[in-house]
């Protein structure tokens, strides 16, 4: 197959204030080879480069936001207008100071992969996400 693009970063984000703008600015800095494509679902103010999903159709059940965010990617990628090698999430909150292609090369030719898991109930700062598991989807 041909890609469009080697390596692709996948910015998700749901509010444009300072701090989201300067972390998009320091991962594209720091990722200069990568196409990075900011990504949300009806934002008011839109980062440059943004593809706003609002704008596709939804299957999905729009009351659930919060809980639904990989619907984000789902409908990007059902809608995206090219293909790239190799596809990375980075969120709005994650302050990135690395090339990631090179950071992640030992698994560049994997599948998958992702980071480690934890259990969730023993790592105290994720107490907020406990409480949220029995409202998944």
């Amino acid at each position: 197959m041909a890609y469009d693009h080697d390596f692709c970063i996948l910015f998700f984000y749901h509010k444009c204030d300072e701090l989201t703008k300067f972390h998009l600015a320091s991962l594209g800095k720091s990722n200069p080879a990568a196409i990075i494509v900011p990504l949300t679902d009806s934002v008011p103010e839109l980062l440059p480069g943004s593809v706003d999903v609002s704008r596709f159709p939804n299957s999905f059940d729009p009351a659930q936001k919060w809980r639904s965010i990989d619907t984000t990617l789902y409908r990007w990628f059902e809608h995206r207008t090219f293909d790239a090698r190799r596809y990375l999430i980075v969120e709005y909150d994650c302050l990135c100071t690395v090339d990631l292609k090179d950071y992640y090369s030992e698994v560049s030719d994997a599948d998958v992969a992702g980071i480690d898991l934890f259990k969730m109930a023993e790592n105290p700062r994720w107490k907020w996400f406990v409480k949220e598991l029995n409202t998944l989807p």
